[in-house]
């Protein structure tokens, strides 16, 4: 059986790379069935061959248990509808692996508009089969899967609204429950909540007095101006008079 944690490839590059014939084929594949990557391709390829591989041992054994093994395995995957001979097993083609995909199954039912979109549903996880997620578009859809493909239903957040606030009644003498001080209460005076007009007057009337208490001051000072000029005047006055007192003493 081999070593279970060395797994083996399970698809193979082709022998011819530059291949002209086969690189157009894979263009055809990719806008047909979406395909984003080579690689895609050449997985579904190797698991088309080994079905083919099997039909082809069968034919020559003509092995009947493996035969009614395979023939079940199609019929679930929807590649037949009902046993057929193994002959007519070798005339299945790779496009009808690939129209099992749940890429093309996703857009053949409507669920997305396009291809491209089908692969972006399963590649963000909104697409379940049955109850489970998948996120492989290369997924073979089994035919009893196919009513169980859904997509995703979004999660409505429900938004709260915030509580009003709960305004306090002033207590009374009605409303104070028993054991409780009312001459606290009864001394204290309400205080009331001004309206806009009345600040803006009372803001005006500050400011009116601030003006009347600046303007004395400037006049003090116009006022004071001019008593120092005229004693200025008194003592140039008073060293004239001297001046003219010393004068004739020293002409004697």
């Amino acid at each position: 059986m081999g070593d279970p944690k060395r797994l083996r490839r399970k698809w193979k590059r082709p022998r011819k790379t530059f291949n002209t014939a086969r690189i157009a084929a894979d263009k055809e594949l990719k806008r047909d069935y979406g395909f984003r990557r080579k690689k895609e391709i050449w997985r579904l390829d190797y698991a088309f061959k080994h079905l083919m591989r099997r039909a082809r041992k069968i034919l020559a054994t003509k092995d009947k248990e493996a035969e009614e093994i395979l023939m079940n395995k199609l019929i679930k995957m929807g590649l037949i509808e009902k046993k057929v001979h193994i002959e007519e097993v070798l005339n299945m083609t790779f496009e009808d692996l690939c129209e099992r995909r749940l890429q093309t199954i996703l857009f053949k039912k409507g669920l997305a508009t396009t291809l491209k979109q089908a692969r972006q549903f399963i590649a963000h996880k909104k697409v379940r089969v049955g109850e489970k997620m998948v996120n492989q578009p290369n997924y073979i859809v089994l035919k009893d899967e196919e009513d169980k493909i859904k997509l995703k239903e979004k999660k409505v957040k429900v938004v709260e609204k915030p509580k009003e606030d709960i305004k306090e009644e002033p207590r009374t003498e009605e409303n104070v429950p028993e054991g409780e001080n009312t001459e606290t209460e009864t001394n204290e005076t309400p205080v009331t909540e001004k309206s806009v007009e009345e600040m803006k007057e009372d803001k005006t009337e500050e400011i009116k007095e601030k003006v009347k208490k600046t303007k004395p001051e400037e006049t003090e000072t116009k006022e004071n101006k001019p008593v120092k000029e005229t004693k200025t005047k008194e003592k140039k006055e008073e060293t004239k008079e001297e001046v003219k007192e010393t004068e004739p003493i020293e002409k004697n």
